[in-house]
């Protein structure tokens, strides 16, 4: 069974989770035609991932005519899949996500709508040398709490319902 599979199935109670990454240059390659998005890190409640999960994804992009990451938010509430990109990364940048999971959504889109009963808040942070770091908070609202209470950790994914056609390499950190 893959390391990923393993650590994937050990699950958690707790309500928040905090993870440090970066993505190395080796990782940058043409955009596959598909649009994949390589999972970083999430959480999933139950043991299907398409279902009720939260995660964090990268795909290959540019910026100014040089090869970059675009950081995905990429999540299923009740079997309905939602992207949203976060923030545009170069390789090696240092970056930050802290999930927490409440009752209330921080993001400002959700200000106003209260028709909800679960919210995963996430903090994403750039770290920039010589700059301000880059924040942006981003929720995922669930209409109804998950029927379990158990969570599970996902690991690193690269590729889709194809795994990835070529070896990719990220540093990531949970902390």
């Amino acid at each position: 069974m893959p390391l990923r599979n393993i650590l994937s199935l050990i699950p958690t109670k707790r309500k928040e989770f905090s993870y440090n990454f970066d993505i190395d240059r080796r990782a940058w390659y043409v955009h596959d035609t598909n649009h994949h998005t390589n999972k970083i890190c999430g959480i999933r409640w139950g043991y299907e991932p398409f279902n009720n999960s939260v995660r964090i994804g990268w795909r290959p992009s540019s910026f100014k005519g040089l090869p970059c990451f675009q950081i995905m938010l990429y999540s299923y509430v009740n079997g309905k899949r939602v992207y949203s990109p976060v923030t545009k990364i170069m390789y090696g940048q240092k970056c930050s996500i802290e999930m927490e999971i409440n009752d209330k959504a921080l993001d400002k889109r959700f200000e106003y709508n209260t028709m909800y009963q679960m919210a995963v808040n996430i903090k994403f942070t750039v770290h920039k040398q010589n700059e301000e770091d880059y924040e942006c908070i981003k929720s995922v609202v669930f209409d109804e709490k998950p029927s379990t209470e158990w969570i599970f950790q996902e690991q690193p994914y690269f590729g889709g319902k194809q795994t990835a056609i070529t070896n990719h390499y990220i540093n990531l950190i949970r902390k």
